[in-house]
């Protein structure tokens, strides 16, 4: 087995979506260089971080900087609104043990949580330990960007 060399020269590419393991739409990152060439590349989810590339993303990079200020703006307004109606209340069909048929994970709640709240929450921004599988009263933490917030979430039966 080769040993892994912590001197690796890196590359930097900027992304052209968002990556989970990687980071957010036009962020420059550094990668190794096979990865950059054999993945990130051919699929169209990066450029090289070359001078030409960055001055031509100048403007997008700026413009994608006010959507994502725009973004935790109305992420902040709802949550405000979860907060004052006192959480989330969601029902759920369930069994003589009070366990839940469907478990709940942050890709649900968001859904839930952008159709009650007319919002464009992603599920990467709900941090969940566990998917929900038992009625009862459940804290989850929802971010974006630098702004975090702790919503309650009640599931009852249905």
């Amino acid at each position: 087995m080769a040993k892994k060399n912590p001197n690796t020269k890196k590359v930097e590419v900027i992304l052209l979506e968002r990556i989970k393991t990687l980071g957010d739409k036009y962020q420059v990152v550094k990668v190794a260089p096979i990865f950059a060439r054999n993945v990130l590349l051919p699929k169209g989810q990066a450029l090289p971080a070359t001078a030409h590339y960055v001055t031509n993303l100048k403007n997008k990079i700026t413009k994608h900087k006010e959507e994502k200020v725009k973004e935790v703006d109305h992420v902040k307004s709802a949550l405000e609104k979860i907060e004052a109606n006192g959480g989330i209340i969601i029902t759920k069909k369930v069994n003589e043990k009070q366990h839940l048929f469907d478990k709940i994970d942050a890709k649900d709640l968001a859904h839930i949580i952008n159709e009650e709240y007319k919002t464009h929450l992603d599920d990467a921004h709900i941090k969940m330990a566990h998917k929900i599988d038992m009625t009862g009263q459940y804290h989850v933490m929802v971010s974006a960007g630098d702004f975090s917030k702790e919503i309650m979430i009640d599931v009852q039966a249905e």
